[in-house]
């Protein structure tokens, strides 16, 4: 199988280049005269041998590696816990995690284990400050803060061992090593902690708890086997933290995860607790750029009129943008989720499978907050009576309210599904990069040893020379940039007088068929009208004040009157009387005009901004990135002549990309106008008969005289009355289109200022490191001249043996590199 193959060959180059950087950093000649560090030095030597050892143990095991940072109350323990399905990390009111703690899916480990591989150091660290309590209890007199770790660590004093079983042994376990570590860290102990510390500096010294994730459980490793793990990381505002605990953390997630897991708190979102982690997050944005997601945990707590999930979603990813200077979250990497609903639901659903009776589930107080968040407040009674096919339902719709679903599917199963491939494509990462660094390095020191003194003061000439060249060519980055935007302002400005005449005249064509139409269909309603008062009067033959005859008169004359008021308002007012609906309706669909031909404006647009990245990006690769590669190979080309041979070109490419995803949406009740109008009505009312003439009248009609008698009444009322606007429209409109330009502008302006120009820079700090790295060598050569003869004649002898097995071992790096994109086909 092609993944097992890789795996043996990318253990065999690490093997290699590990065995490379020992021969280097253990000749001393080399570096006793260096004084910088711009390309290799020992102490990198011996961080790169520390990340090599970890990735050795990632590949061996295809683990990819999650790191879950957050700050002290975001939830990173109840995240944890509702991924993986059981309550593997303890919950407290204090900070709970001091030391990294590894949780690894276990396909098949219903009950969690925790080993402790450097037991030995938690025994010596926790008999030292036992040792020390008396002292501590006679001298210090507060001892609130640290009372609960101190009943910790006596209780559990004679308990340390290599293995724990079950989640409440692991409970424990946890809470007397974190405990231990708070209080070897206070003060008043006065113990050398970070000598204690230096243990775990790789990821296999960490405790590790051994699980099978419940929302794995069953699903298929991947097309290429691997596994998946958690690291829970002690938050930036926990305390205690010392300096190497600090620096431990960073190398533990920069050498060890293969993707960030960042819990945000949504009650804290733009708060200094929440900053705090934003500041954690800029120190390794570019190692997991396009590898991180973030939860906001606790959206359950959203009240009325708080962000939504849409919202909360821009909210962290701008915050943490702003944050890093930089594009590193999308919002589509954000999942508003409430952990603590998504583990009691899963609680739940263990009881139901466990097949605990309903009476015991309902008297169990570990099932009190599912009950209240999934049915609210109910009195004894109605909860006695819950059935588990209600139980069921209302667990599939709180974990659906949790957020989990998508969160789980989109981040973890990705990433377990993807966990071989990762752990191979990380390392030969590193593997590439550090092959890079040896072979200037080698060729360096080597060529420089090759030549005489005058040549050798010469090449480093030479390499100054270039130093400066390409800082010359970095400063033409301003006016590239300054030449693209001030291109799109120009076209801007007559793209939207343009946009915005043709919605003027399509929009007014609208208005102008619906006051047509409106108007025939009042004119209709007064033939009607007219007709049958016509027929009224011919049936009113004896000429007596007719009733029905009056009520038509008023109408008609009401009918001739909006008549009027449409044909004065002209083009420009569209008058629906109260029918605020047909307003709307109107609105509505002449706004999906508008909008339709905004859209078409964007298409245009993005024409333009196709076109002006195709200039930037010339116009770079051409005045920037050609000119560079020219100064880099003419550069190279005269160092081979004089003995250089360097294997990996100092210039790399780049992309731009400008495009724009702005949509419009013009709101139809905006340009609905409301106002209000007195109105007078005529209708027929019933009214009772009395008085003298009428009790006469029904005497001598026998009884048969009604008491109630038909009349016209006028009544005047205040009525509102709905119009729309063509101004108001032309005007939304035409605020929209600039907008929408200004907004592009900015984008634009932002996408320079934070992916075109870090881009370069990443590209010209990049060969400007390595070209000073080779000025550094050329000067350590020029030192080690001085040298005898013998040592000189071993340290090139050394360096073309170390450069040619490192220009094997890039070849075979190459092979594997195409070897792992042939498994994402």
């Amino acid at each position: 199988m092609i993944l097992f193959a890789l795996q043996d060959e990318i253990k065999t180059l690490i093997e290699r280049q590990q065995g490379l950087m020992r021969r280097l950093r253990n000749e001393e000649a080399i570096w006793q005269q260096q004084e910088t560090t711009a390309m290799l030095s020992p102490a990198e030597l011996d961080r790169q041998l520390a990340a090599l050892s970890s990735d050795t143990v990632k590949v061996q095991a295809l683990e990819s590696t999650i790191a879950v940072i957050g700050t002290m109350k975001a939830g990173k323990s109840t995240t944890i816990n509702a991924l993986v399905g059981t309550e593997v990390l303890p919950h407290r009111l204090t900070a709970m995690t001091t030391l990294p703690t590894l949780i690894r899916h276990k396909p098949g480990q219903r009950e969690p284990l925790l080993r402790l591989p450097k037991v030995e150091v938690f025994k010596a660290l926790l008999n030292e400050v036992i040792a020390k309590l008396p002292a501590v209890d006679d001298h210090v007199s507060d001892l609130s803060k640290i009372a609960d770790a101190l009943k910790t660590v006596k209780a559990g004093a004679d308990d340390i061992r290599q293995e724990y079983v079950g989640k409440d042994a692991i409970h424990q376990a946890l809470f007397l090593i974190n405990d231990t570590f708070r209080l070897a860290g206070h003060d008043s102990f006065g113990v050398n902690l970070d000598n204690y510390l230096q243990h775990f500096t790789d990821i296999s010294s960490l405790p590790t708890v051994e699980v099978e994730f419940r929302c794995l459980a069953g699903k298929p490793e991947s097309v290429h086997n691997g596994s998946l793990a958690l690291l829970d990381t002690p938050g930036p505002n926990e305390a205690g933290q010392s300096k190497v605990l600090k620096r431990i953390l960073a190398e533990q997630i920069e050498k060890n995860a293969s993707m960030v897991l960042l819990v945000m708190n949504y009650t804290q979102l733009d708060t200094e607790q929440d900053a705090e982690i934003r500041k954690h997050i800029k120190g390794i944005k570019e190692v997991f750029r396009e590898r991180s997601f973030v939860v906001v945990n606790r959206f359950d707590e959203k009240k009325h009129n708080d962000l939504d999930a849409d919202q909360t979603k821009k909210k962290a990813s701008d915050l943490l943008n702003e944050s890093v200077d930089d594009e590193f979250i999308t919002p589509s990497e954000v999942f508003p989720v409430s952990s603590h609903y998504a583990f009691i639901v899963e609680r739940v659903r263990q009881q139901i499978e466990q097949g605990v009776a309903i009476s015991d589930f309902i008297k169990s107080e570990l099932n009190k907050d599912f009950i209240k968040a999934a049915f609210g407040e109910l009195d004894e009674d109605e909860v006695e009576e819950l059935t588990y096919k209600q139980i069921n339902s209302k667990s599939d719709r709180l974990l659906k309210r949790s957020g989990y679903e998508a969160f789980t599917k989109n981040m973890l199963e990705k990433a377990y599904t993807k966990a071989g491939e990762s752990s191979l494509q990380a390392a030969l990462a590193r593997l590439k990069d550090n092959a890079g660094k040896i072979d200037r390095f080698s060729a360096s020191v080597r060529g420089g040893l090759a030549q005489e003194m005058d040549e050798l003061s010469g090449s480093i000439d030479r390499t100054k020379a270039l130093v400066e060249s390409i800082q010359s060519v970095y400063g033409k980055l301003d006016e590239v940039k300054g030449v693209g935007i001030s291109e799109y302002r120009a076209n801007a400005s007559s793209a939207l007088k343009e946009h915005v005449g043709i919605v003027k005249e399509k929009i007014g064509k609208e208005f102008s068929a619906e006051r047509t139409k409106q108007l025939e269909k009042l004119q209709n309603a007064l033939e009607h009208k007219s007709s049958e008062k016509k027929g009224q009067r011919e049936r009113d033959w004896l000429g007596r004040e007719n009733k029905d005859f009056q009520l038509i008169e008023n109408e008609l004359k009401n009918l001739r009157a909006e008549i009027t008021k449409h044909s004065q308002a002209g083009d420009g007012v569209l008058d629906f009387g109260e029918n605020r609906q047909d307003a709307l309706n109107f609105s509505s669909n002449a706004s999906a005009v508008v909008n339709s031909l905004l859209s078409s404006m964007v298409d245009s647009l993005q024409q333009q901004l196709n076109d002006l990245e195709d200039r930037t990006q010339q116009k770079i690769q051409v005045e920037l990135f050609g000119q560079l590669e020219r100064l880099c190979s003419d550069y190279e080309r005269e160092m081979k002549t004089k003995g250089f041979e360097f294997n990996v070109s100092l210039a790399e490419s780049f992309c731009l990309d400008v495009l724009a995803d702005s949509t419009f949406d013009l709101d139809p009740s905006s340009a609905i106008e409301g106002y209000s109008e007195t109105v007078v009505e005529t209708k027929r009312k019933r009214v009772l008969r009395d008085g003298w003439v009428h009790k006469t009248l029904k005497v001598l009609s026998f009884g048969f005289r009604d008491d109630y008698e038909d009349k016209v009444v006028a009544k005047t009322r205040e009525v509102k009355r709905y119009r729309v606007v063509l101004d108001d429209y032309v005007r939304e409109a035409e605020q929209l289109a600039d907008a929408f330009y200004k907004d592009i502008e900015g984008k634009l302006s932002k996408q320079f200022e934070d992916k075109l120009v870090p881009a370069v820079d990443d590209v010209f700090s990049d060969v400007m490191l390595d070209v000073m790295g080779i000025e550094e060598a050329l000067n350590n050569s020029k030192k080690l001249k001085a040298e005898s003869v013998s040592i000189i004649a071993s340290i090139k002898e050394m360096m073309e043996q170390v450069k040619s097995d490192n220009l094997t071992h890039l070849k075979r790096i190459g092979v594997a590199l195409r070897g792992i994109e042939s498994l994402a086909r």
